[in-house]
C-alpha cells in the first residue's frame, strides 16, 4: 500500500541535551514513508556531533550560519520531499503513532490540517507522567470553520490555548499557500505563521488519541527573553499580520472584541518598561472595540486585581516592575 512521504523538520541549535531523544521520537515513529530533515542553525555544542551518529538512511543533516529557528524552518521546507509537512523543535517529542494517526484522518485531502493533543512538561521529568491541560483539551476541537476555530484559540478574554508547532500536521498545499516563516519575528512566530496556515485550510481535524509532548523550562531566562523589547514588538507585529489576515477573510465585527482583548492585554505587559509600545497596543484595542474599557478585566492576582479594576492597572504595573527589579 502507498504511503505519502512525511517529512519532519527538525531545527536544531546547541541542543546537545536533548536532540537525540527527539531524532529517536521521529525515527520510531509507526508512519514508514518519512523523512528526517535536521537543519543545523549554527550549533557551538556537540549537537551536530551527537545528530551526526545516527544512521537513519533518510535522515538529512544541513548545516548552515545562526539565522534562528524561523530561517532553519525554511531551509526545512526548501529541502523537504514530502507531500506532508511535520515540524519538530530539537528538544521535544512525538508520540509513537502520532504521525500515522493523523495520516489516516487527513491523507489524501490538500486542505485538511490535524492537530493532535499536546502535553507540557518540565525538561528532566517524564513526559508520560503528564497529561494535557484541561484547558487546551476544551480548545482543541475539529472544526470546518478555521477562522471560528482560531478566535476559539486566542481566546476572547485575551487568554488561549497554546498549540506547539509539532502538535500539528499539514499537508504541503497548505504549506505552499500560506508561505514561508516570517524571518523577522522572534516571539510568536509560529502563532503567526500557523494564523495563515489555518486560515489557508478548509477543515481543522483533530485527534485526541495522540500527542505532542512539548518540553518547558524551570529556568526564568525565557521569560525574560519574552519581555524584552525585542520579543514585544514581535508580538505587537504579530498580533497586527495575524488581524490584517482576519481582515481578509471576515468582517471587523468577526474579530474585533477578541483581537482588542489580546492587544489590551499586550499593552499592560509593555508597560511602564515601553510606555510607547503599551500605548500603541492599547490604541489599538480602542479602535478596535471603544468599550473595551468597560469590558475587560486586568487578570493578576486577587489583590492585583482589585486595585488594577478600582483604581489603575498603571499602578499595578509599576508596583510589579518594582519588585522585579528588587529581585
Amino acid at each position: 500500500m502507498h504511503q505519502d512521504l512525511v517529512s519532519i523538520i527538525i531545527p536544531m541549535y546547541n541542543s546537545e541535551k536533548y536532540v537525540a531523544e527527539t531524532i529517536k521520537s521521529a525515527i520510531d515513529q509507526t508512519w514508514k514513508s518519512k523523512e528526517i530533515i535536521i537543519v543545523d542553525d549554527g550549533s557551538t555544542d556537540h549537537s551536530f556531533d551527537i545528530a551526526n551518529k545516527f544512521s537513519e538512511s533518510r535522515l538529512t543533516i544541513i548545516r548552515q550560519k545562526n539565522s534562528g529557528a524561523a530561517a532553519a524552518r525554511n531551509t526545512g521546507l526548501k529541502n523537504a520531499n514530502g507531500n506532508f509537512i511535520q515540524f519538530l523543535d530539537a528538544d521535544d517529542l512525538l508520540s509513537a503513532d502520532k504521525i500515522e494517526l493523523q495520516m489516516t484522518e487527513i491523507c489524501g485531502f490538500s486542505e485538511k490540517i490535524s492537530l493532535s493533543n499536546a502535553v507540557h512538561f518540565f525538561e528532566d521529568s517524564d513526559p508520560l507522567d503528564s497529561s494535557p491541560t484541561k484547558a487546551d483539551m476544551e480548545l482543541f476541537k475539529s472544526s470546518k470553520n478555521p477562522s471560528d476555530f482560531l478566535l476559539n484559540l486566542f481566546g476572547r478574554t485575551g487568554n488561549g490555548g497554546i498549540v506547539p508547532i509539532h502538535a500539528w500536521l499539514t499537508p504541503r498545499a497548505l504549506l505552499n499557500k500560506a508561505g514561508y516563516w516570517d524571518e523577522s519575528l522572534s516571539l510568536d512566530d509560529d502563532g503567526e505563521y500557523f494564523c495563515r496556515v489555518v486560515l489557508a485550510a478548509k477543515e481543522v481535524v483533530y485527534l485526541e488519541n495522540t500527542i505532542a509532548y512539548y518540553r518547558k523550562y524551570k529556568s526564568n531566562k525565557s521569560l525574560s527573553a519574552q519581555n524584552s523589547f525585542k520579543a514585544l514588538q514581535s508580538a505587537y507585529k504579530t498580533l497586527m499580520l495575524k488581524q490584517n489576515y482576519f481582515s481578509m477573510v471576515k468582517k471587523t465585527d468577526f474579530y474585533a472584541k477578541t483581537f482588542a482583548a489580546s492587544y489590551y492585554k499586550l499593552g499592560i505587559q509593555c508597560y511602564p518598561t515601553y510606555k510607547t509600545l503599551s500605548r500603541l497596543c492599547i490604541n489599538q484595542a480602542i479602535l478596535l472595540d471603544k468599550n473595551y474599557k468597560n469590558n475587560q478585566q486586568y487578570i493578576g492576582g486577587r489583590i492585583s486585581n482589585y486595585l488594577a479594576n478600582n483604581i489603575s492597572w498603571k499602578l499595578v504595573r509599576y508596583i510589579q516592575n518594582i519588585k522585579s527589579l528588587i529581585k
